[in-house]
Formats: C-alpha cells, structure tokens, sequence
C-alpha cells in the first residue's frame, strides 16, 4: 500500500510538472509578443511608431497566443499584420483585410514582406464585410478604423456598418475577443461631423457593437491624451502619433 501510494504521488508530480500552469502559459505568450515587436522582418518606418502605438501592451491586452487565427481590419500597410504574424506563430495564422475603401489607398505601398509569410493571408475583395469561414477567429483588431465607416463613401451608412459588424461577429468564435482603437471625438458627434475630423465618440462604437452581439469587455487606458482635444482632427501634424485614444475589449459569447 504504501509503495503504491508512492508510486501515485510521484505519478501526480511528474503530471503536474508536465501541465503548464496559467502563469507560465501567460509569461509564453507575453514573449512571443515581446520577441514579434523587436522582430528584423518588421519596417523601419513601423517601428519608429512604437512608444507611441504601443503594441505590445495591445496584443498583451488582446489576449494573443501562439498558434492564434487574428483578423486585422482594414490592416493599412500592414503595421499590425507584421507584428501579429511573428506572434502567432507557424501554428497561426493572420488575415490580414483591407476593404475597398482602405485599398483603393493602401494598395500601391502594400507591404511585400506580407505576401512572402506563409501564415498571412491578404483579402482585399472589393468588400468591407469579412468573407471568412464562421467561428474560425480568435482575435478582431480594429485599430484606428473604425471612424472611417463614417466618411463619405459607399460603407458610411448605418445599415452597412451594421452589416459589416454581424458579420465580423460571425467570424470570431465563441469566446473571441474583438479589440477596438480609435480617436476620441466630441460625444453625440453626428455621421458628417466624424467623417470630417475623423475621430468617433467611443459610446457609438460601443453601443454599435454591443448591439451586433457583443459583450463589452473593458477597456485599457495606456493610450489616453489628456492633453488632446476630441474637436481637434487626429490627423494634423502635432497630433498624428499623441491623440487621445479609447482601447475598447469586446467578447463574442
């Protein structure tokens, strides 16, 4: 008996040793992110961008993990993609989207390094809904995009907003996570208002998503401005890299 209740402890420490706990599985993560923001493959230009972006503290927050499936929305020259692909690993993969709006700009200065990752996939497919199989996402980021349904074009409407949103909320999987960045404009600013200054009052984006689904999760301070100003276009040349900006968590349940 009591070599038997030996040979069960030791049984049970060799299985503990063997689990991962929470702590080492979070510490992983947070090095895989740490590692993918100083990776060589990244651009000088993107870098430079860093202390103000913040994107390690972003991912961190998003919950990314090696071996994740991560939607970058209207991903731009790809700033998040690059990063996101070093952080998810060669188990991962990152979908790298730019709807018609953003690639009619993006898609003379789209990053080549992309198209050479093997876990990146780049959908610009004349359309701002997302032609991704259903629950099949971990992570939604949607950094510094979402005002732009506002602007003068054929995705400004409230109902094709609500359109775009059901479908990301059917991309992401139970459980998902859809992470929110954007300027911070004048509360109960109307649709022509923010698609002049190109800043979004954080409730409207709030209560667009929650009513597409999805449960507000939180949110994280570490790119606030006080010093800024809502009524103040983002995109002047002293406010470019410092406005003021929500970072909103949403979870599809």
């Amino acid at each position: 008996m009591m070599k038997f209740a030996k040979i069960l402890k030791t049984g049970l420490l060799a299985t503990a040793l063997m689990v991962p706990t929470a702590s080492l599985l979070a510490d992983n993560a947070m090095q895989s992110i740490e590692e993918a923001v100083k990776s060589s493959h990244r651009t000088a230009e993107h870098m430079q961008h860093d202390p103000q972006r913040k994107p390690a503290m972003i991912l961190e927050f998003a919950g990314v993990k090696p071996g994740m499936t991560v939607l970058d929305i209207n991903s731009g020259r790809g700033y998040y993609s690059e990063i996101l692909s070093s952080a998810v690993g060669a188990e991962g993969h990152v979908i790298a989207h730019n709807g018609p709006v953003y690639w009619a700009f993006m898609k003379e200065t789209s990053p080549a390094g992309l198209a050479e990752r093997e876990n990146v996939t780049e959908i610009h497919n004349g359309k701002e809904a997302f032609d991704v199989p259903e629950n099949s996402v971990d992570v939604a980021l949607n950094a510094l995009a979402y005002h732009d349904y506002f602007m003068s074009h054929e995705a400004s409407s409230g109902e094709l907003r609500s359109a775009i949103n059901a479908s990301l909320y059917q991309a992401i999987k139970p459980g998902g996570v859809l992470i929110v960045i954007d300027h911070i404009g004048v509360a109960g600013a109307d649709e022509a208002e923010i698609g002049k200054i190109h800043r979004i009052d954080p409730q409207r984006v709030r209560s667009e998503l929650e009513a597409a689904g999805f449960e507000y999760a939180g949110e994280a301070d570490f790119l606030r401005n006080p010093a800024d100003s809502p009524d103040k276009p983002w995109f002047g040349a002293e406010v470019r890299y410092s406005s003021d900006r929500f970072v909103y968590k949403f979870i599809k349940k």
